[in-house]
């Protein structure tokens, strides 16, 4: 029996310091297959939210750096947009993978998990370089049988559910 079947996750992780579109395809396709529907924010998955990817990111750093008010303000627009969509796949989902590299500023990922914490959402976190890699804090947040090294045991354990 698949008790995942008809479930949403939201695949959380770093984009802006760190390539994490690879690890979330992976995971994509075995957690499809189980019938889990993937919120993935490097495909958008609302009609109306604005686009996050390498390119985007670019464009809203080079205004950053031109220091031009009006770009500025732009940049708070679109970044403010994608928090809200964001958080509202946190919201809207039934369980959270997480895939953190504690070397890799992730502002945006630590925000979704404690968001996640606070709806006591389901989460699985996968620490680069496994548990004694886990910052101190994300101990006190999660028992440690539910900190994880890879996404090979983050599908092990799903497959058992």
């Amino acid at each position: 029996m698949n008790l995942l079947n008809n479930t949403k996750t939201y695949l959380v992780g770093p984009m802006e310091f760190a390539d994490g579109q690879a690890w979330r395809d992976e995971a994509t396709v075995w957690l499809e297959k189980l019938g889990v529907k993937v919120l993935n924010p490097y495909k958008i998955p609302f009609l109306f939210a604005p686009p996050e990817n390498g390119q985007i990111q670019n464009e809203l750093l080079a205004k950053l750096a031109g220091g031009d008010e009006d770009e500025i303000l732009e940049v708070h627009d679109h970044m403010k947009s994608i928090v809200r969509f964001d958080l509202a796949c946190v919201d809207r989902s039934d369980f959270i993978i997480a895939y953190l590299n504690p070397h890799t500023p992730t502002f945006g990922s630590i925000n979704e998990i404690v968001l996640a914490r606070s709806l006591r959402k389901p989460l699985f976190l996968i620490i680069e370089g496994g548990i004694s890699a886990c910052p101190l804090w994300l101990i006190g947040m999660f028992k440690p049988n539910y900190i994880y090294s890879s996404l090979e045991e983050v599908k092990a354990v799903i497959y058992g559910i």
